[in-house]
């Protein structure tokens, strides 16, 4: 969680250094001294949004983030406007916000900036794994490790691709018509059951190219769940 705490602290460090400077050569310059006070609210309240998540307050988070975007309606704040939209996709995703409310969010701000912020894609592969679409969290993993090569993403996507082998075992089960508990010797016995039933040479139907995808099927189903690997 450091990154993100990081990542908004130099944002507000920069921001405000930028206003002083133009201080610095006009002092009474009225715009300056506007934007100067609406950034020193919007700022404040980044670092609310940066203490809440510290303290893994994701509700607060997200109050204080909509906070900001009611304050901000010009452009000059457009990139506040970005770290709220932001810092409400990571405080949905670590907090208890339904998946698919999480996933909306997060895609709607990587579609409307067209990004490929490392930290909505982690955020929103992480919804996509709560929601059971693991080929989508895989995807983003993935595309988040295209701009940044950590030990997190690495772990990320072996852990999606754990899960997304998982997630065919079941299917594999079900293929063979077996328990989940269903021990090496009963996955054989319903495989040679079912490869004598769809058999293509032996299969008796008229539906052949059934008979080569089911038989292809189970002989994958056979080969996944005696692999003891």
């Amino acid at each position: 969680m450091n990154f993100i705490l990081k990542k908004t602290q130099y944002f507000i460090f920069f921001v405000c250094r930028n206003i002083r400077e133009c201080l610095k050569l006009d002092a009474d310059h009225k715009e300056c001294h506007t934007h100067y006070t609406k950034v020193k609210k919007l700022a404040k309240q980044l670092e609310s949004i940066r203490d809440a998540i510290s303290q893994s307050k994701w509700t607060e988070c997200i109050e204080k983030a909509n906070q900001i975007l009611k304050l901000s309606s010009d452009s000059s704040s457009h990139a506040f406007v970005y770290r709220a939209h932001s810092s409400i996709c990571t405080c949905m995703s670590k907090g208890k916000s339904p998946a698919k409310e999480t996933i909306d969010k997060c895609t709607q701000i990587l579609d409307t900036y067209h990004v490929s912020d490392v930290e909505l894609l982690i955020n929103r592969a992480e919804a996509f794994i709560l929601n059971e679409e693991y080929e989508r969290a895989l995807a983003d993993y993935q595309r988040a490790h295209e701009s940044e090569d950590s030990q997190r993403i690495h772990e990320g996507i072996n852990r999606v691709q754990k899960l997304i082998k998982q997630l065919k075992k079941r299917d594999y089960y079900k293929i063979l018509g077996v328990r989940r508990t269903a021990n090496k010797p009963e996955v054989l016995r319903a495989y040679r059951k079912l490869a004598i039933k769809w058999h293509p040479d032996k299969y008796e139907g008229e539906d052949k190219v059934k008979a080569e995808k089911m038989f292809i099927d189970i002989a994958a189903a056979k080969e996944v769940l005696t692999d003891q690997g």
